[in-house]
């Protein structure tokens, strides 16, 4: 990570650190958990957003509890070249939650969650049908062990 070639040091990774595990933390309580004045802290949090180290804020959320029972992860060999169009495209799927661009057998990578199984049945059918891919391997993920996002 670099901010205009000047890289996120161990207060920025601190500062960061607190926002993940508390998003709603006023700056002045993750100034004094980090160990630095509340305008320093200020001043970092302003140049983290400012250089796009920081990119948002999201609920963390726990779909099971918003009744999305089945999660998958799918792999997707795309023909020669369909990579970067076929990514486009399915970023734009509301039951994609995340899409990748890989190394190894497939070509992308995607996360989806799905309130039934017919909802995930028409949903990964509905990607198999897309011009340009020329192969899917759906894995549904039966336990989630870990889901937080950390440094």
């Amino acid at each position: 990570m670099f901010m205009d070639d000047k890289a996120v040091d161990e207060k920025d990774i601190r500062i960061i650190e607190q926002l993940l595990s508390d998003g709603r933390a006023s700056l002045r309580k993750i100034a004094d958990r980090v160990g630095v004045s509340p305008s320093t802290a200020s001043n970092r949090f302003k140049e983290l957003l400012d250089n796009g180290v920081i990119q948002g804020f999201v609920p963390v959320l726990d779909y099971e509890k918003m009744g999305y029972r089945f999660s998958a992860l799918t792999h997707i060999k795309t023909e020669p070249g369909k990579v970067s169009e076929i990514a486009e495209s399915l970023k734009d799927k509301a039951f994609i939650e995340q899409c990748f661009s890989v190394t190894g057998d497939a070509d992308i990578v995607i996360i989806s969650y799905f309130r039934t199984r017919q909802e995930m049945n028409e949903s990964i059918q509905d990607v198999q049908r897309m011009e340009g891919i020329e192969e899917t391997e759906t894995n549904v993920v039966l336990e989630s062990y870990r889901q937080e996002i950390k440094l």
